[in-house]
């Protein structure tokens, strides 16, 4: 059977099925998200992009700072300006998709501070190998489990012995039968 504990989760994010706002954990941390009234929102928070633009943002500027700060440039503040877009695979020469629509993110980037041309020129390098750019252009792998509350369903293995299992515990969506009744949780 393949049942597990959640141990601990990086970020938690929870809402009403009925709306977009939700709440979401980081650590000690607790924000809002949501999507803007014009979409159905009530515009209580970021948006999903808006997060996402702003992790590369903020990794930019801090893999740029530090690397700054390790050389002794002079460097006095770094500014990054995101905007995310669909475009056509077909209006992106640089591309390896020729079809169909894909995501597009243009990141600009200001340094201040009386820096070099070479010094400039590193440092926009370095921000193309911030930890989170790396992430978003190479090969990504998500996996998503069903969560059971057992307060709320019934589960119970086949052959009808009852298995019990912790108060939440992930099932991956492959051993789960749905019945007229209850989910059956299918031997691996």
């Amino acid at each position: 059977m393949s049942a597990e504990r959640i141990e601990s989760a990086d970020v938690i994010v929870w809402g009403e099925g009925s709306r977009f706002a939700q709440q979401i954990a980081v650590g000690p941390h607790r924000l809002n998200g949501d999507e803007p009234e014009r979409v159905g929102g009530t515009g209580t928070g970021p948006s999903p992009y808006d997060f996402l633009l702003a992790a590369l943002g903020s990794c930019t500027s801090m893999t740029v700072g530090m690397y700054a700060r390790h050389k002794n440039w002079p460097l006095e503040r770094v500014t990054v300006w995101l905007r995310h877009s669909k475009i056509y695979a077909a209006d992106c020469s640089e591309c390896e998709t020729k079809e169909g629509m894909l995501d597009r993110i243009e990141r600009d980037v200001r340094f201040d501070g009386p820096l070099t041309l070479e010094q400039r020129s590193r440092l926009l390098e370095i921000a193309n190998k911030c930890p989170v750019h790396r992430t978003l252009t190479s090969e990504i792998n998500i996996r998503t489990r069903a969560l059971i509350d057992r307060a709320l369903l019934q589960i119970r293995v086949l052959h009808n012995k009852t298995l019990r299992i912790p108060r939440h515990a992930i099932v991956a969506p492959e051993n789960l039968e749905m019945s007229e009744r209850m989910w059956l949780i299918l031997p691996s």
